[in-house]
Protein backbone atom coordinates (compact mmCIF):
# COMPACT_ATOMS: atom_id res chain seq x y z
CA UNK A 1 0.00 0.00 0.00
CA UNK A 2 1.65 3.38 -0.80
CA UNK A 3 1.38 6.47 1.82
CA UNK A 4 -1.26 8.66 -0.36
CA UNK A 5 -3.71 5.01 -0.17
CA UNK A 6 -2.69 4.90 3.93
CA UNK A 7 -3.79 9.10 4.17
CA UNK A 8 -6.44 8.52 2.12
CA UNK A 9 -7.75 6.09 4.58
CA UNK A 10 -6.88 8.16 7.68
CA UNK A 11 -8.66 10.61 6.65
CA UNK A 12 -11.70 8.49 5.58
CA UNK A 13 -11.48 7.09 8.80
CA UNK A 14 -11.64 10.23 10.76
CA UNK A 15 -14.39 11.56 8.77
CA UNK A 16 -16.81 8.25 9.31
CA UNK A 17 -16.25 8.88 12.79
CA UNK A 18 -17.05 12.39 12.80
CA UNK A 19 -20.33 11.24 11.66
CA UNK A 20 -20.66 8.03 14.07
CA UNK A 21 -22.62 8.20 17.62
CA UNK A 22 -20.51 7.10 20.41
CA UNK A 23 -22.37 3.90 19.72
CA UNK A 24 -21.40 3.22 16.34
CA UNK A 25 -17.99 4.26 16.90
CA UNK A 26 -17.16 1.21 19.81
CA UNK A 27 -17.56 -1.05 16.84
CA UNK A 28 -13.91 -0.06 16.14
CA UNK A 29 -12.82 -0.97 19.19
CA UNK A 30 -14.17 -3.92 19.31
CA UNK A 31 -13.85 -5.57 15.83
CA UNK A 32 -15.64 -9.10 15.18
CA UNK A 33 -14.72 -11.60 13.01
CA UNK A 34 -16.84 -14.80 12.13
CA UNK A 35 -15.86 -17.98 9.99
CA UNK A 36 -18.30 -18.45 7.66
CA UNK A 37 -16.67 -21.90 5.95
CA UNK A 38 -20.03 -24.30 6.39
CA UNK A 39 -21.78 -25.36 3.53
CA UNK A 40 -24.99 -25.51 6.11
CA UNK A 41 -24.32 -22.06 7.33
CA UNK A 42 -28.12 -20.49 8.67
CA UNK A 43 -28.86 -17.01 9.49
CA UNK A 44 -31.20 -18.49 12.63
CA UNK A 45 -28.00 -18.86 14.21
CA UNK A 46 -25.53 -16.27 14.45
CA UNK A 47 -22.06 -18.18 13.64
CA UNK A 48 -19.43 -18.53 16.76
CA UNK A 49 -16.93 -14.98 17.23
CA UNK A 50 -13.29 -16.01 16.59
CA UNK A 51 -10.86 -14.76 18.71
CA UNK A 52 -9.22 -11.89 17.58
CA UNK A 53 -5.55 -13.14 16.93
CA UNK A 54 -3.93 -14.04 14.08
CA UNK A 55 -3.09 -17.42 14.60
CA UNK A 56 -6.68 -18.65 15.10
CA UNK A 57 -7.17 -17.23 11.43
CA UNK A 58 -7.20 -20.75 9.27
CA UNK A 59 -6.02 -19.94 6.15
CA UNK A 60 -8.60 -22.74 4.53
CA UNK A 61 -11.68 -20.78 5.80
CA UNK A 62 -13.26 -17.67 4.59
CA UNK A 63 -14.16 -14.92 6.78
CA UNK A 64 -16.51 -11.62 7.63
CA UNK A 65 -14.57 -9.02 9.42
CA UNK A 66 -16.17 -6.09 10.82
CA UNK A 67 -14.69 -3.15 12.38
CA UNK A 68 -17.63 -0.32 11.86
CA UNK A 69 -15.74 0.85 8.83
CA UNK A 70 -16.74 -2.10 6.15
CA UNK A 71 -17.65 -5.56 6.14
CA UNK A 72 -14.44 -7.55 4.46
CA UNK A 73 -14.76 -11.22 2.91
CA UNK A 74 -11.87 -12.63 4.32
CA UNK A 75 -10.74 -15.41 1.64
CA UNK A 76 -8.44 -18.09 2.93
CA UNK A 77 -5.20 -18.83 0.20
CA UNK A 78 -6.82 -22.26 0.53
CA UNK A 79 -9.93 -22.16 1.08
CA UNK A 80 -12.78 -24.73 -0.46
CA UNK A 81 -13.63 -23.83 -4.40
CA UNK A 82 -17.36 -24.29 -3.09
CA UNK A 83 -17.38 -21.07 -1.07
CA UNK A 84 -15.39 -19.22 -4.23
CA UNK A 85 -17.77 -20.28 -6.74
CA UNK A 86 -20.67 -19.71 -5.01
CA UNK A 87 -19.90 -16.03 -3.20
CA UNK A 88 -17.69 -14.60 -6.17
CA UNK A 89 -18.94 -16.78 -9.10
CA UNK A 90 -15.33 -17.71 -10.19
CA UNK A 91 -13.47 -21.39 -9.52
CA UNK A 92 -10.10 -20.23 -8.55
CA UNK A 93 -9.00 -17.41 -5.60
CA UNK A 94 -6.51 -15.96 -8.42
CA UNK A 95 -9.82 -14.99 -10.70
CA UNK A 96 -11.74 -13.53 -7.72
CA UNK A 97 -12.44 -9.52 -8.75
CA UNK A 98 -11.48 -7.74 -6.18
CA UNK A 99 -14.22 -4.64 -7.12
CA UNK A 100 -16.90 -7.01 -7.41
CA UNK A 101 -20.43 -5.53 -6.55
CA UNK A 102 -22.59 -6.76 -3.11
CA UNK A 103 -25.73 -7.23 -6.10
CA UNK A 104 -22.98 -9.54 -8.40
CA UNK A 105 -22.16 -11.82 -5.37
CA UNK A 106 -25.92 -12.10 -4.10
CA UNK A 107 -27.16 -12.14 -7.93
CA UNK A 108 -28.71 -15.26 -7.23
CA UNK A 109 -29.95 -15.67 -3.07
CA UNK A 110 -32.62 -17.14 -3.98
CA UNK A 111 -31.05 -19.87 -5.40
CA UNK A 112 -28.49 -20.78 -3.07
CA UNK A 113 -29.30 -21.57 0.81
CA UNK A 114 -25.82 -20.44 1.26
CA UNK A 115 -25.87 -17.05 -0.01
CA UNK A 116 -29.32 -16.89 1.82
CA UNK A 117 -27.40 -17.18 4.78
CA UNK A 118 -24.69 -14.94 4.33
CA UNK A 119 -26.73 -12.28 3.42
CA UNK A 120 -29.19 -12.81 6.46
CA UNK A 121 -26.20 -12.89 8.54
CA UNK A 122 -24.84 -9.38 6.99
CA UNK A 123 -27.71 -7.98 7.55
CA UNK A 124 -27.73 -8.90 11.31
CA UNK A 125 -24.36 -7.54 11.24
CA UNK A 126 -25.49 -3.78 9.53
CA UNK A 127 -28.69 -4.33 12.02
CA UNK A 128 -26.54 -4.28 15.45
CA UNK A 129 -23.61 -2.11 14.15
CA UNK A 130 -23.40 0.01 11.24
CA UNK A 131 -25.83 0.22 8.38
CA UNK A 132 -24.05 1.42 5.51
CA UNK A 133 -20.77 -0.52 5.65
CA UNK A 134 -19.61 -1.85 2.35
CA UNK A 135 -18.58 -5.60 1.88
CA UNK A 136 -15.12 -5.87 0.88
CA UNK A 137 -13.44 -9.07 -0.86
CA UNK A 138 -9.96 -9.43 0.70
CA UNK A 139 -7.44 -12.12 -0.11
CA UNK A 140 -5.31 -13.90 2.35
CA UNK A 141 -1.55 -13.02 0.85
CA UNK A 142 -2.49 -9.85 -0.31
CA UNK A 143 -0.79 -6.32 1.59
CA UNK A 144 -3.51 -4.83 2.22
CA UNK A 145 -5.98 -7.85 3.82
CA UNK A 146 -2.79 -8.76 5.82
CA UNK A 147 -2.60 -4.77 7.14
CA UNK A 148 -6.47 -5.18 8.21
CA UNK A 149 -6.49 -8.46 9.20
CA UNK A 150 -3.79 -7.62 11.60
CA UNK A 151 -5.63 -4.21 12.48
CA UNK A 152 -8.47 -6.89 13.65
CA UNK A 153 -6.51 -8.99 15.97
CA UNK A 154 -6.54 -6.49 19.13
CA UNK A 155 -6.15 -9.69 21.47
CA UNK A 156 -2.84 -10.83 19.33
CA UNK A 157 0.53 -10.10 21.38
CA UNK A 158 2.47 -9.86 18.27
CA UNK A 159 -0.17 -7.81 16.22
CA UNK A 160 1.84 -4.24 15.67
CA UNK A 161 1.55 -1.89 18.20
CA UNK A 162 -0.29 1.11 16.11
CA UNK A 163 -2.94 -1.48 15.71
CA UNK A 164 -3.95 -1.61 19.50
CA UNK A 165 -6.22 0.46 21.06
CA UNK A 166 -6.93 1.48 24.51
CA UNK A 167 -10.42 1.04 24.96
CA UNK A 168 -10.37 2.80 28.69
CA UNK A 169 -8.97 6.13 27.41
CA UNK A 170 -12.26 6.41 24.38
CA UNK A 171 -14.57 5.28 27.20
CA UNK A 172 -13.13 8.54 29.40
CA UNK A 173 -13.52 10.72 26.05
CA UNK A 174 -17.32 9.98 25.88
Amino acid sequence: MNPIDTIDRIVYQRYMINTMSPDEVLAMFNPQIISVSNRDLSDQEYPALESLERRSIRNDQIYLLYNAVAIYVYVGRYTDPYFILEIFKVEDISQINKDISEDEIFANVNESQYLTALYGIIGQIRFQRQPFSELVPIIEGDVEAEQLLQGMCINDELANQRFRHDFSKFQQMV
